[in-house]
């Protein structure tokens, strides 16, 4: 399976992280912005990865074990049961990296995983 050279993820693992960007911050039609899983911000997403690079790493593993391989290959309801539960987890590959978010937004999922972080930062610079 190739890695990205610049992130050290699988494509599996990508491809996993672009749905839950996409869970987490959802496009919003009535503001007219793209969800975190649009390709331009994901592009932004993985080259931000900097130092939350292993932790995300480690949260997509965790993730892959919960879904029972890559939640891509999920159906549907299978994958948002997953994914709730993954963005839930108290367990520490989720909860590493955490940092406090600010203002919530709505329809924005908030979680103790470093993704959010990552995600947070990503869309900011896009604003």
């Amino acid at each position: 399976m190739r890695n990205d050279t610049e992130t050290d993820l699988s494509e599996a693992q990508r491809r996993d992280l672009s749905l839950i960007a996409g869970i987490m911050v959802p496009a919003s039609e009535e503001f007219a912005v793209p969800g975190a899983d649009d390709a331009a911000i994901f592009d932004d997403i993985l080259r931000s990865l900097g130092r939350d690079r292993a932790s995300v790493r480690d949260a997509l593993t965790r993730l892959a074990a919960q879904a029972g391989g890559a939640l891509a290959a999920l159906d549907d309801a299978r994958r948002q049961t997953v994914a709730d539960a993954f963005l839930a987890s108290d367990a520490p590959e989720v909860a590493i990296g955490a940092r406090p978010t600010t203002a919530p937004v709505e329809g924005l999922r908030t979680s103790k995983c470093s993704l959010v972080a990552t995600l947070a930062l990503s869309m900011m610079s896009w604003n």
